[in-house]
Formats: structure tokens, C-alpha cells, sequence
């Protein structure tokens, strides 16, 4: 019977920790695979269309985002848990033109993401237009949290 409580003691630490995971964001060391447009330079961002994103315990809300190619978005992202959630979404984040993303520190510009990292309550805004068409998977890259459903998809028509 001990031998159970040496296995499942690092397991509930491990599952603790998950939620307190440090809210940074992630980039990309390279251009390589990203996209080049002079649409977002040229976007009117008094006009962007909003979407907000609130970000719960083990979900996006809403799960499916739509876009449409070379219109101007504010992606509104809300972190409404107390846990660090990632917003991570590779490739949709290569298949647009960041513009800017902005949060409490200051202002990012040209980012090229790999994921937005979100700490409890926390929220960040990201102006971007969407360039190549195609259906992108979404998931928070906590531990765990894929796991536990926190999924969902980003087409761009």
C-alpha cells in the first residue's frame, strides 16, 4: 500500500503545479514560415471587427472562431479562471499578419506567436488580419489542459 502513496503524492503535486504554470508568451526565433502582408499596415484599426474569447477553467468560450481573410480583427482575449491558460495556435498564428499585441507591460509589434499566455485574470489584445484560408486547431498548453478539453478550432474563409 505504500507504494501507491509514492506514485500518487507526485501526481497531485504535478496537478497543483498545472494551474500555476508563469504566464509568459511564446515567439518565434525565426520569420521563417510566417506570412508577409502590407494589409495590416494599411488596416484602419478604429474599424478592426472585435472577438472576444474568455478563457475558463479547461475552455475557450467560444471553442470555434471564424475569421475572414484580409479583414482587420482586436482578438480580446479574458482570462476569467485564476489559473495561467495558453492560448496557443501555431499555426494560425503563421497563416496571419500580427499586427500588435497588447497587454498590461506594454505593447508587442509584429509579433510572431506561437501561443499567448494568459495569468489568472489577465487579459490581452491581439490586432491582426487573417491572410491564408484554412481550418487551425486551438489548445491551452497547461498540463493537462488538453487533456482535460481545453480545445477548439480557428477557420479562416
Amino acid at each position: 500500500m505504500r507504494t501507491g502513496t509514492h506514485i500518487v503524492a507526485p501526481l497531485v503535486l504535478v496537478l497543483a503545479l498545472a494551474g500555476c504554470a508563469v504566464a509568459k508568451d511564446s515567439f518565434s526565433d525565426s520569420k521563417a514560415g510566417y506570412v508577409s502582408d502590407a494589409r495590416a499596415a494599411a488596416a484602419d484599426w478604429t474599424q478592426a471587427s472585435i472577438v472576444t474569447v474568455t478563457v475558463l477553467d479547461y475552455e475557450f468560450q467560444p471553442p470555434q472562431l471564424n475569421f475572414e481573410a484580409g479583414k482587420a480583427y482586436r482578438l480580446r482575449l479574458q482570462n476569467n479562471s485564476k489559473h495561467t491558460h495558453f492560448f496557443a495556435a501555431e499555426e494560425f498564428f503563421k497563416s496571419i499578419v500580427a499586427e500588435k499585441l497588447i497587454e498590461d507591460g506594454g505593447t508587442i509589434d509584429h509579433p510572431l506567436l506561437k501561443a499567448i499566455a494568459l495569468g489568472g485574470g489577465e487579459s490581452k489584445e491581439l490586432l491582426f488580419v487573417p491572410v491564408n484560408e484554412g481550418i487551425y486547431n486551438l489548445k491551452c498548453t497547461a498540463p493537462f489542459h488538453e487533456a482535460f478539453g481545453m480545445t477548439g478550432t480557428i477557420t479562416i474563409s
